[in-house]
């Protein structure tokens, strides 16, 4: 299996977007306060937890333009993961992986494609 090489800038902001739209979420639901006109579009991605009664889930804001790859370590963030297996994305049917790590020709890259797009 081939690693990944990680862009730190770009999971830092990624990160720090994350922590914003978090905060946001926490403020209008617990204090009232909207910060809408602060942020871009965004849209609330829920990670279930498999094989696991009752559901648990870990959720959060994720803006609209992130890319998949984004999504990925927005994902390995929430869960506590370190980035060590292979992953794919079924959005409408249609997959999405890194084509850098995963030969799947009949996929699109994750790379290219945002979250809106897909």
């Amino acid at each position: 299996m081939k690693l990944r090489q990680i862009n730190f800038s770009n999971t830092l902001a990624h990160f720090a977007l994350f922590m914003l739209a978090t905060l946001s979420t926490f403020l209008s639901r617990n204090i009232g306060l909207k910060f809408t006109r602060c942020f871009p579009p965004s849209r609330l991605f829920r990670s279930p937890f498999d094989r696991i009664t009752p559901t648990i889930a870990r959720v959060v804001t994720v803006p609209l333009y992130i890319e998949l790859v984004g999504l990925h370590d927005v994902i390995q963030c929430l869960r506590g993961w370190q980035d060590s297996h292979l992953h794919l994305f079924t959005i409408h049917g249609k997959e999405y992986v890194d084509h850098r790590t995963f030969d799947l020709p009949e996929a699109e890259d994750e790379l290219l494609m945002t979250l809106a797009e897909a």
